[in-house]
């Protein structure tokens, strides 16, 4: 072995690095799954109590995210209100915060698309959040 074959190696390895990623984290049950099929159109429920915050996703080690940033996106904010870690849209580490009783729809959104286009359309799957009083 000489010393180019090592560099060669570790500036391949380098490379590799770069360009991979540990991809997203869903944290609701049976969203996971479904996820990652290429669209699923209905997933389960949720079901939360006025006040209470739940992380619906987080994103892992990604250092080159080709144009997409996983994301959500409420019908009715003021039912459920969807957070970004740091207020960093693109951040990839999204919760939901039950506002009050109602229901509403959330849809996994790349965010890259979101803020000139209608929620449904950049859908690549969607889910009804169900919120109640505090028992």
């Amino acid at each position: 072995m000489t010393t180019s074959w090592i560099c060669r190696r570790f500036l391949i390895s380098g490379l590799l690095l770069l360009t991979a990623g540990c991809g997203y984290t869903y944290h609701l049950k049976g969203h996971a799954a479904l996820m990652e099929h290429s669209k699923a159109e209905k997933l389960p429920d949720v079901h939360l109590v006025v006040g209470q915050r739940v992380r619906v996703v987080s994103q892992g080690l990604m250092l080159m995210k080709y144009g997409f940033s996983q994301g959500l996106g409420s019908e009715d904010p003021s039912i459920a209100r969807v957070l970004y870690k740091n207020n960093n849209r693109r951040s990839g580490t999204v919760d939901i915060e039950a506002l009050k009783p109602g229901q509403t729809t959330v849809h996994y959104i790349n965010v890259v698309h979101s803020d000139s286009t209608p929620l449904r359309q950049y859908s690549h799957g969607s889910f009804t959040v169900i919120i109640t009083e505090k028992p």
